[in-house]
């Protein structure tokens, strides 16, 4: 994927780069993506079907998405979203003609601007001139998983600090949070607690479909659950599906060492949350000039998290 970019970025510092490059081929064409890093003629890095191929290997590196978190990609400037924190009610009208109440839904836009999440690699010169397929994919890879796993720390734990976005877990321990609260007993997390924790998601109104909704939790705690029995006591509560997936109370369970060991994330994660992509993600920097036999690269995606319905979010702890 890279590595045509990668060995033509080479090739233009010897004069053999085509006069004309296929993405490229018009004003049109070139309005479509608009890197902030440019080579020296002002040509495209990196092609822009390439950018959602990998965006499918980010989503491989990221548990909320694999639990139906939804990425909005090729974005531009500045973006704004609906956020829901209350849930619309509907009320029996008085048949005396009384006036009807309107209820406040607590709708709101928040917009959002792109963060910078980037890492850095070195290379011996000879190396990346040799190996420039090699390289190019030992790139990609580690973008998309140290990049990755960056990123759904911040989804969890952002502190919305430090160039951070806010996280689930952190905006649920804010005060004023919409987020439901599950206290575990002295003896640690028990299936009476997720019971309640599925019916406070139910609760809420916006379903229960696995394809959306899913348990998060450490590696450690998975172990705790494993031990769980279901409801009625006729088996263990943890179930392996036919997928090779694990389930519990019929949704998926993924864990993740991003989360801390003593909290148990329960949520409706394609309407709770979205993680926002802006062109261009990825977005590569090669320096081959400043350190003597060494090539620098500089790696970069354009991100933010946008938490859209906090109230569709239960925390065991």
């Amino acid at each position: 994927m890279l590595a045509t970019a990668y060995q033509e970025h080479f090739d233009l510092r010897n004069d053999k780069a085509p006069t004309e490059f296929p993405w490229a081929k018009s004003a049109q064409d070139a309005g479509v993506f608009q890197p902030t890093t440019k080579r020296s003629t002002g040509e495209y890095l990196y092609k822009p079907n390439q950018q959602k191929d990998f965006l499918l290997k980010l989503n491989d590196t990221n548990s909320l998405a694999r639990l139906g978190m939804s990425i909005t990609a090729g974005l531009t400037g500045k973006v704004g979203y609906a956020v829901q924190d209350t849930v619309v009610t509907a009320l029996w009208r008085d048949s005396g003609g009384s006036a009807h109440t309107f209820e406040d839904n607590g709708l709101s836009i928040s917009t959002y601007l792109p963060l910078a999440i980037s890492l850095s690699m070195v290379f011996p010169r000879t190396l990346a001139k040799s190996h420039s397929e090699s390289m190019a994919g030992y790139i990609e890879e580690m973008l998309a998983s140290e990049g990755g796993k960056r990123i759904e720390l911040a989804c969890l734990l952002g502190t919305n600090a430090n160039g951070q976005p806010l996280g689930l877990l952190t905006e649920s321990a804010q005060s004023g949070s919409s987020a439901s609260i599950q206290s575990f007993g002295s003896g640690g997390v028990a299936t009476t607690d997720l019971v309640a924790m599925l019916e406070t998601l139910g609760g809420k109104g916006a379903g229960l479909k696995p394809t959306e909704c899913g348990w998060l939790c450490h590696p450690e705690m998975l172990g705790d659950l494993l031990a769980l029995s279901n409801p009625d006591g006729t088996g263990p509560l943890v179930t392996l599906g036919s997928n090779n997936r694990r389930y519990a109370l019929q949704l998926p369970i993924e864990t993740s060492s991003n989360m801390p060991t003593n909290k148990l994330l329960l949520s409706n994660f394609r309407q709770s949350i979205r993680l926002l992509v802006w062109e261009p993600s990825p977005d590569f920097l090669f320096d081959e000039y400043s350190v003597a036999g060494q090539v620098r690269v500089l790696a970069t995606m354009y991100v933010n998290v946008a938490l859209t319905r906090t109230d569709l979010v239960v925390v065991g702890q």
